[in-house]
Order: C-alpha cells, then sequence, then structure tokens
C-alpha cells in the first residue's frame, strides 16, 4: 500500500513538472514573437485561459483540469510547429490546424463527463464561429 506522503510527494512533482512546463511554453512563445517580430499571437490563447473557460462551463475537476490543461499545451506546441513551417498563404496550412483541433477536442471530449459535455460542445460552436468571423476576409 503507497503510504499519502508518497502520494502527496508524487502529486508535487507532477504539479512542479506541470508549472515548468506551462512557464517554459510561455516563455518560448514570448522569445519567439519577440524574434519575429509579430507581436501577440491573434489566433491561440494560452491554454491556461482556454481551460478556465471550459471550467466555467461544465465544472472540471482538478486532474481533468490538468490533463486538458496538458493537452492544449500540447495542441499549442503543434501549431506553433506548423506556424513556424507556414508561408504567408495560411489556407495552405488550415487542413493541418483543423486536424490538430479536431484531434485536440477529441482527447478533451474523452476527459468529461457526459453531464459537461453539452457544456463543451455549445463554448466549441461559439469558438468556431469566432473563429471564422475573426479570419481575415
Amino acid at each position: 500500500m503507497i503510504s499519502n506522503t508518497s502520494k502527496n510527494k508524487a502529486r508535487l512533482i507532477v504539479l512542479t513538472i506541470f508549472i515548468i512546463g506551462f512557464t517554459a511554453g510561455a516563455l518560448s512563445m514570448n522569445l519567439y514573437e519577440r524574434l519575429m517580430n509579430t507581436g501577440p499571437v491573434k489566433r491561440g490563447k494560452p491554454p491556461e485561459f482556454i481551460t478556465k473557460k471550459i471550467d466555467e462551463r461544465v465544472n472540471l475537476n482538478s486532474e481533468q483540469q490538468a490533463h486538458i490543461r496538458a493537452i492544449l499545451e500540447e495542441t499549442f506546441e503543434q501549431y506553433n510547429e506548423i506556424r513556424k513551417d507556414m508561408d504567408p498563404k495560411l489556407k495552405e496550412f488550415e487542413p493541418r490546424f483543423q486536424e490538430v483541433r479536431r484531434k485536440s477536442r477529441e482527447r478533451i471530449r474523452a476527459e468529461l463527463t457526459e453531464s459537461q459535455l453539452p457544456g463543451f460542445e455549445k463554448l466549441m460552436e461559439e469558438e468556431d464561429k469566432r473563429r471564422e468571423e475573426s479570419k481575415p476576409k
């Protein structure tokens, strides 16, 4: 049987690794923006903000929050890799973004309960509408 002390140490280690990863990602994005002189990326939102937005709608437990935040961080890293390969013709890369977005949403859905799914689906509809409205014409 694992003692409570061991469980608490393991939780602390996982939390610490998560915080370090999140901080490194935020710093990397900041550095990238400075080097590229692009200013803040308008298409993306920090994983923390999105996790909070989902939580407000569907009331995530702490384990779900951690998993979803990690999924979103990975998603943003994949987006950034795609952006590195992009040229001014974003439309050529849109299918890649859609695939990463689809997979990310599938993984998030797997973390949610049946009662949380309707709120998440409504939020995704709103985000898709916002994304369409913000596209350059």
